[in-house]
């Protein structure tokens, strides 16, 4: 059963007895800059909606870890979760190659749900969102997701319902078509401007002296603060450098030392150094690009 189409999704929650009256189906990205999962792991449990109260009130999320994203239905009782898992090298998070591991469904009741907090990625970035699902037995799900997702055509319209349903921090019921046609006007509206601000951003990724300018003040942070001991041996791989008007710049890049690598964010005039690893820096590079495509 594929999980890039909605009549496939669909099925795969079938299966798995967990279809409501209600159905908001969308897939996120674990936020490993979070490490996706505090205070616990997803665990096999399983019911149907129909016996929600009785089957899977309590929620309970124990006993398993390493997934890599999740594919989501929220409906009128709760979120049905099936953890989905990337095949092969994880350079990047790729959707296509995620595969669902229907053994490790779980689904918490809306009673267990403390809050869902959805944030934008960065002050650029309103493409990318972050989610944070609070459990009331402390455990938190850090999630990315991306609004638009290529390969998931059901996602821009579905995503865009989840947000509205949780806007206030909490899931609300009885959203109706209307509001969520509106919220998914308003995504576009959004996309509008965003590409209107493209004409006034300088792409600077193929300019040196700029790029060594911001390399140099990392590399000085770096020996100044006794983080590495030299400059042999030290390379700079750039994700993304523009200059946007009435902005500054805005980039991303990576020192590389030896097996050591840092991450650097450019906003403004200034840099700072930033906790990321190899998923991260890509899913914020391509979520980036996508968004300043000209």
């Amino acid at each position: 059963m594929d999980f890039k189409t909605i009549d496939g999704a669909m099925e795969i929650f079938k299966s798995l007895n967990c279809i409501g009256n209600e159905n908001c189906i969308f897939v996120t990205f674990k936020d490993t800059n979070r490490e996706g999962l505090k205070y616990g792991a997803l665990g096999a449990v399983g019911g149907a909606i129909a016996g929600a109260a009785a089957s899977f009130s309590n929620g309970m999320l124990e006993g398993i870890q390493g997934f890599d994203g999740m594919l989501i239905n929220l409906t009128e009782a709760g979120l049905a979760i099936i953890p989905l898992s990337q095949k092969g090298v994880k350079w990047t998070m790729n959707i296509e190659k995620m595969e669902p591991q229907l053994d490790r469904f779980v689904f918490v009741a809306n009673e267990n749900v403390e809050s869902i907090i959805i944030k934008n990625f960065s002050f650029l970035n309103k493409k990318t969102k972050k989610v944070k699902i609070k459990l009331k037995d402390g455990m938190v799900l850090h999630q990315l997701a991306r609004v638009v997702e290529k390969s998931i055509p059901y996602q821009m319209e579905n995503f865009s319902r989840f947000m509205d349903k949780c806007k206030n921090g909490k899931i609300e019921s009885g959203v109706n078509n209307g509001q969520a046609l509106n919220n998914n006007q308003q995504v576009v509206k959004n996309s509008e401007q965003v590409n209107n601000n493209i004409r006034q951003e300088q792409n600077l990724i193929n300019n040196n002296q700029e790029k060594e300018k911001f390399a140099n003040m990392a590399i000085n942070l770096l020996v100044s603060n006794n983080i590495i001991s030299d400059y042999n041996g030290i390379g700079c791989e750039y994700g993304y450098l523009y200059l946007i008007e009435g902005h500054g710049y805005e980039g991303l890049f990576k020192i590389k030392k030896m097996d050591k690598i840092y991450y650097f964010k450019v906003q403004g005039t200034s840099i700072e150094m930033v906790n990321l690893d190899e998923n991260l820096f890509e899913l914020h590079k391509q979520s980036f690009l996508d968004m300043h495509k000209s």
